[in-house]
């Protein structure tokens, strides 16, 4: 009779609590109340805005504070979650223009689109011994941005698979060539091409540090949108972070562009140096080369 008992009371108890606790364990978040239109919307709609401001690392904020309140209606059926177009490129030149964030997008690239990355190379290596740009006020402009150095992208990527893409001439004409006539470019080469097999991340990192390399922020192109997917998480009370979406766009070239009739990426130099009916087959991209492209 007594275990009887004690078994009805802890039955008893055990429903009282879910009882009691159904408004906060109704989610996985254990947010009471917690909804797609009410909490998920308003908190998506501050992070969008706050991150138009605000560095994605300057979060540290109590959303009760009433500076934060918002007007819109959280409580009908269906709620806007508020996104802005200029979303891609602020997160572009922001935030995502580190140099560890490069050396990651490098390596994780598809190797056939990373001649498409809008930048005029102004060096080939970043000891600059090489020259790329071929007038002396645009090799002077380039000091501690990464992309202005073709050896950023070459330490970063298979080279037998860029082959595959661009061709196997596609580097011996834009330098391997020239290089090849010194023994100071063969170990260049040599170095450079097995880099991405035995540099870690933060080796590599460090590596483009010592070299004065800072960040590494691309030209502003209109050839292609970017690609963009936010998300931020909400960690419940006992330790599990869930991610929350919050935008995502999928990059996708555009009909038509203007930024290509200045300089037209280096993707456009690889097919005009290796196609045969171009004017400029067969020639390099290094300035000193006596098979330069684009003398003047």
């Amino acid at each position: 009779m007594a275990v009887a008992r004690l078994h009805g009371c802890v039955v008893g108890k055990s429903i009282l609590y879910v009882s009691a606790t159904q408004i906060n364990m109704g989610n996985d978040f254990w947010w009471p109340n917690f909804n797609a239109t009410g909490a998920y919307a308003y908190v998506a709609n501050w992070y969008t805005l706050h991150l138009m401001l605000h560095s994605a690392d300057d979060v540290a904020v109590a959303l009760d504070n009433v500076e934060f309140a918002d007007v819109t209606p959280y409580n009908p059926t269906s709620t806007v979650i508020s996104s802005s177009v200029f979303s891609p490129l602020i997160a572009l030149y922001e935030s995502a223009n580190t140099v560890s964030h490069a050396v990651d997008s490098l390596r994780a690239h598809d190797v056939c689109g990373v001649p498409q990355v809008m930048t005029q190379y102004c060096w080939l290596d970043f000891d600059k011994q090489y020259a790329m740009a071929n007038l002396l006020t645009l090799q002077q402009r380039c000091h501690a941005n990464g992309t202005f150095y073709l050896e950023s992208m070459l330490r970063n990527i298979g080279w037998v698979e860029f082959a595959v893409c661009w061709g196997n001439h596609a580097f011996e004409f834009a330098f391997a060539d020239a290089l090849r006539a010194t023994h100071a470019g063969v170990a260049w080469l040599q170095q450079t091409n097995t880099a991405v097999f035995n540099t870690p991340v933060n080796v590599e990192v460090a590596f483009w540090v010592a070299h004065g390399i800072d960040h590494d922020t691309t030209q502003f192109q209109n050839f292609k949108s970017l690609g963009l997917t936010k998300i931020f998480s909400i960690e419940n009370a006992i330790g599990i972070a869930v991610p929350m979406a919050l935008k995502h766009t999928t990059a996708a070239w555009l009909p038509s562009q203007t930024t290509m009739k200045l300089y037209w990426a280096f993707g456009m130099d690889i097919v005009a140096i290796t196609s045969p009916n171009s004017p400029v087959f067969g020639s390099s991209v290094l300035a000193a080369s006596a098979t330069v492209a684009y003398a003047n």
